[in-house]
């Protein structure tokens, strides 16, 4: 059994199973007072619950937990199960989102390549040359071609921001940068 430090402390026993559906989690949700905070951030940051008043901070293992269970993250999971083609990767929109490449390159009257790193600038949350080359199968060649294409067109690589879909909090859920839906989907959103 597990005592809190404080006196007036309170130890909460989280029991996933107990929550088998939406309207059990809702009511829970309701309940501790972390409803707002579930709604505007769908599990990806730390919920502060409210219980009698006092503030308490949820261990990582619920904020996981409720991360775990979103339609988003559920998404990507089942879209890791998908087979790509030998060697490549969903981080690359043209095997993720060839749609996507398609609508950017029309929008912004862009080749493949340029489109590509665009998309890529816009979702991923590492985009350094070796990294991009990688994934997509590029030299570096490839990476300066399509990087001057953008800057060209008034594209330049966007400045350190939030990225699409990842936590938005100070501590990226499960401890790394983690996506709550797949790449196609911010991929898709990007493209816009």
């Amino acid at each position: 059994m597990t005592w809190p430090a404080e006196e007036n402390g309170l130890f909460i026993a989280f029991r996933p199973h107990r929550l088998a559906d939406d309207a059990a989690l809702a009511r829970f949700l309701d309940d501790v007072g972390a409803r707002a905070a579930y709604d505007r951030t769908q599990g990806a940051a730390p919920i502060s619950v409210a219980y009698a008043g006092a503030s308490i901070i949820c261990p990582p293992s619920f904020g996981h937990w409720l991360a775990w269970r979103t339609a988003g993250f559920q998404r990507l999971v089942d879209a890791l199960h998908a087979p790509l083609p030998g060697g490549r990767f969903a981080s690359d929109p043209r095997v993720s989102a060839p749609a996507a490449v398609a609508k950017l390159r029309a929008a912004h009257d862009l080749d493949e390549a340029a489109a590509t790193l665009r998309l890529q600038q816009l979702v991923l949350p590492f985009t350094d040359a070796a990294r991009i080359c990688r994934i997509n199968g590029w030299t570096a060649a490839d990476h300066d071609r399509a990087r001057a294409s953008l800057e060209a067109r008034g594209l330049p690589a966007p400045a350190p921001r939030a990225v699409h879909g990842l936590a938005p909090s100070d501590e990226p859920t499960f401890g790394v940068l983690l996506p709550l839906r797949p790449l196609a989907e911010l991929f898709a959103m990007s493209s816009a």
